[in-house]
């Protein structure tokens, strides 16, 4: 399997990734001067935002987290993991947030418990990450012990979750023990606590940290820096907005769902294209295993599924099928005189002329054998089939292939190029006689091997007692 988490970086995501970055950038300036303006409380909003967070950041971590499984390297375990804590606490702010469940939030929450766990949430998220491209720096190619991976799943996702938490409980029972931020709906006094300054530059270290030791080498890296542009732009955005339900705080939301929705976007779009060409290698496998390594005409295999099914369909609707069974005229001395490699070339040749004519026809032909082939034709009568034969004979007449001038006797030949023996069979009733069928055409290419070659017999089948 592809490790999607570490293939190169390609132009389409370069592009793509600069696209959304740029846009990312100007959503930012445009909001910018009018970042503190007030705008309608819009009260389906907050819950949406949140569950979309939880959302994309959930699944985020769950194909982060099999791609460790799989891989078994230790930064995608507490990336994932970082997904995880995001996750959760969102969820959590929700819960206490003023005004959605409760006038006053739920959990006991007071009236500072929101702003703190978003400072948790966005301090805690970017130090998980800049823990991981820590890890990914110094242990880059590093693959774990199959025996250890379970464990280390579990922590580098119990970890987070327990921090997401313990810092949601102490934001939500001793938030009197934290510097107020909250004032009357307005958290100006976050801009001035050092906990915004905290959160500003672990968000500004980690995303400068990611492009400088990873050089966005591989496609998570540059998606993974366009999710902390934007989570730098949220944070920056939200300080600045000064208080809920601004243009800054929605924009800022806005930017979240950015930065949550970036990794995961590629993700799936990997795990889309690897859909594709594991669906795309498995067509072309299964063509491998009914075509003739040779000729690259149908084998024998593709002759016994498809064949059978012919016949019985053509006994349910009561049209008739025929079947032609074709072989080169001393095909063994011509081997014994020319070599294996023109025998091969010759072969190809034949069987390419054949499957022109069957398709033609509106049937297939397959290598039954050695020199031997055998060629469907659905919905055709006897007089049609015999038409077939000859012109399939012509054709390989006309390719005026030498043919060695005596025989495995010594006997010489009148023609001194290669020719085709066919024997042709028609079922036109309605029973299922496929093997009756193809041992009546069978018996009809001996009829003409043995009447001088060259030449076309034909054996039709009588219908069966009812």
């Amino acid at each position: 399997m592809e490790e999607l988490t570490f293939l190169p970086t390609t132009r389409g995501h370069v592009l793509w990734a600069g696209i959304v970055a740029l846009l990312i950038l100007a959503g930012f300036a445009a909001v910018w001067p009018n970042v503190n303006l007030p705008l309608p409380q819009i009260t389906p909003f907050l819950p949406m935002f949140s569950t979309a967070i939880f959302a994309t950041e959930s699944m985020t971590a769950l194909l982060l987290g099999m791609q460790f499984v799989i891989f078994r390297r230790p930064y995608l375990g507490v990336l994932g993991g970082a997904y995880a804590f995001v996750a959760i606490i969102a969820i959590i702010q929700l819960l206490v947030f003023p005004g959605v469940f409760s006038p006053t939030g739920w959990l006991h929450a007071g009236p500072q418990s929101a702003i703190w766990i978003w400072v948790f949430w966005h301090g805690g998220f970017a130090f998980f990450v800049l823990l991981s491209s820590t890890i990914k720096r110094y242990f880059d190619r590093r693959v774990m012990e199959s025996s250890h991976t379970v464990g280390f799943a579990l922590l580098s996702v119990g970890i987070p979750l327990a921090c997401a938490g313990l810092l949601s409980f102490v934001a939500i029972n001793h938030a009197e023990q934290l510097p107020p931020l909250l004032v009357n709906n307005s958290y100006r006094l976050l801009a001035s606590n050092p906990s915004a300054l905290a959160v500003v530059l672990i968000n500004l270290i980690t995303f400068l940290t990611v492009i400088s030791t990873s050089r966005c080498r591989t496609v998570l890296d540059v998606w993974l820096c366009v999710a902390l542009l934007a989570a730098t732009c949220d944070v920056v955005m939200t300080i600045n907005a000064g208080a809920r339900y601004t243009a800054g705080w929605y924009m800022a939301r806005c930017l979240a769902l950015t930065s949550s929705a970036s990794v995961l976007s590629m993700l799936l779009w990997e795990l889309n294209r690897l859909y594709r060409n594991l669906s795309a290698a498995h067509e072309k496998l299964t063509e491998y295993s009914i075509r003739d390594g040779l000729t690259g005409i149908y084998n024998r295999r593709f002759f016994d599924q498809r064949y059978g099914a012919e016949v019985e369909r053509a006994s349910r609707s009561g049209r008739p099928v025929s079947i032609l069974m074709a072989d080169v005229d001393w095909f063994k001395a011509f081997n014994d005189t020319f070599g294996h490699q023109a025998g091969d070339a010759c072969l190809i040749a034949v069987a390419q002329a054949l499957d022109r004519d069957a398709a033609s026809a509106g049937g297939f032909v397959a290598r039954y054998g050695g020199e031997e082939f055998a060629v469907v034709l659905p919905n055709t009568d006897r007089d049609t089939a015999t038409a077939v034969s000859e012109r399939i004979r012509g054709a390989i007449a006309a390719l005026r292939i030498p043919a060695p001038p005596n025989d495995l006797q010594g006997n010489s030949r009148d023609s001194g190029i290669v020719t085709l023996s066919i024997g042709a069979a028609t079922q036109d009733h309605s029973m299922d006689n496929s093997h009756k069928l193809l041992n009546a055409a069978d018996q009809a290419l001996y009829m003409a091997k043995h009447s001088g070659r060259n030449r076309v017999c034909f054996a039709a089948l009588r219908p069966s007692p009812l």
